[in-house]
Formats: C-alpha cells, sequence, structure tokens
C-alpha cells in the first residue's frame, strides 16, 4: 500500500487529471452513479493520503504531502458538488 500512496504523490497532476477525464466522460455518457462514484473515490483517495502522510513521512515533505491531500479532498468536494448539480439538472430537465 505504501508503494501505491508513494506514486500518487510523486504524480498527483497525472492522477488528478486521469480523474477529470473519468469524471467528465462519465458525464458525457450521463452515467449518475458513475459520476458520484468517481467524485466519492476522490474524495476517499485525499483522506486516505491524508492518513498516510501523518503516519508514515516527516518532515518538510509531511507538510508537501498534507497540502496535496487536503488539495485532492478540495477537489474531491468540488466534484461531488458539480455532480450533485448536474443530477439535478438532468432530473429537472426530465420533469419538463
Amino acid at each position: 500500500m505504501d508503494i501505491v500512496l508513494d506514486f500518487i504523490l510523486g504524480n498527483l497532476f497525472i492522477f488528478i487529471m486521469i480523474l477529470f477525464l473519468v469524471f467528465f466522460i462519465s458525464i458525457l455518457i450521463k452515467k449518475r452513479v458513475l459520476i458520484l462514484t468517481f467524485s466519492i473515490f476522490t474524495l476517499i483517495s485525499g483522506l486516505l493520503l491524508l492518513i498516510y502522510a501523518f503516519n508514515t513521512i516527516t518532515g518538510f515533505d509531511l507538510v508537501d504531502a498534507q497540502m496535496k491531500s487536503v488539495i485532492v479532498i478540495g477537489i474531491g468536494l468540488l466534484l461531488i458538488l458539480l455532480s450533485s448539480i448536474f443530477i439535478i439538472n438532468q432530473e429537472l430537465k426530465r420533469r419538463l
């Protein structure tokens, strides 16, 4: 598990871009469950990175890892908000 989380912390920008890409592809194909799943997955991965940073990393690297994990948590919350707005918009269009 440490190797995977170390790899994600090292390549965080690529990890976030892949999650955004999958998120927007799922919006295009209008799969609500997939949209919410990736939003929650992003949030949970940010929390796991934060827990990993507290438990294994020391020194100034800890601050870097904490900031990266807080950014991922914020992106996860933003994706949950966007997916909620998208689902509400779809439901309103369906009712009209």
